[in-house]
């Protein structure tokens, strides 16, 4: 049994928890698809200019599909909350496996790591494309999949904008959300400027801020 099969038989137990909520694995009970639900943490909702930005961007890429990137279903209300209700893509959280080989003592292999970020540039690229205003910066190990076919895959790609209006600190953004922002940048815009922690280099959920993080003019990706 996988780990989402098991999740599904128990709805209410989490399959990943971070700061942006806990995700659960529920079955649609018209299609019997499988479904991963972040149920966001009720404490971002204290800022109502979150729930707005989330789901002007998540109606804004409802047309967008690719296999770079996990559907997003829909926004739904629930008892505590809201929720986003995407398409489940079986395989592991990078952070996960970064977890793990530092546990162990392991060192992800160069070639490896050159694997998925060759699929992570293009797959922000292509967001773009679609869209040339779409805040991606959000994408950390915590939001990327590595499917057992070592393809990559980026969840919960809407939420950029809506974690801009809570206007974290830097400090905060990288202990809450694992998200790494040069001190250039003054208050935090993921239109470009976020820096994905990069594969090979875990970080435990207590490591210090990345202080030597800089940038000079923003990161521009091309499908070419």
């Amino acid at each position: 049994m996988t780990p989402a099969s098991a999740a599904a038989e128990r709805p209410e137990a989490p399959l990943f928890s971070d700061g942006l909520g806990d995700r659960i694995v529920a079955v649609d009970a018209a299609t019997g698809d499988l479904l991963q639900i972040l149920r966001v943490r009720p404490q971002l909702l204290a800022v109502p200019s979150f729930e707005f930005a989330l789901r002007e961007r998540a109606a804004r890429l409802a047309n967008f599909r690719h296999a770079y990137y996990a559907r997003v279903r829909r926004i739904d209300r629930h008892p505590s909350g809201l929720a986003i209700v995407s398409d489940h893509v079986e395989g592991v959280r990078l952070s996960d496996m970064l977890r793990v080989s530092e546990e162990r003592g392991l060192r992800l292999d160069l070639n490896a790591a050159l694997c998925l970020l060759r699929q992570l540039v293009p797959s922000v690229a292509l967001l773009h494309e679609n869209a040339r205003d779409v805040a991606h910066g959000l994408i950390a190990p915590e939001r990327l999949i590595v499917t057992p076919r070592a393809r990559l895959v980026v969840v919960e790609h809407v939420l950029g904008s809506a974690v801009e209006q809570l206007q974290f600190n830097r400090e905060r953004l990288w202990q809450d959300l694992r998200v790494a922002l040069p001190s250039s940048v003054g208050a935090a815009r993921f239109a470009h400027r976020a820096i994905p922690r990069a594969p090979g280099r875990p970080a435990a959920k207590s490591s210090p801020f990345p202080n030597r993080c800089t940038t000079g003019s923003p990161a521009r990706c091309s499908s070419r």
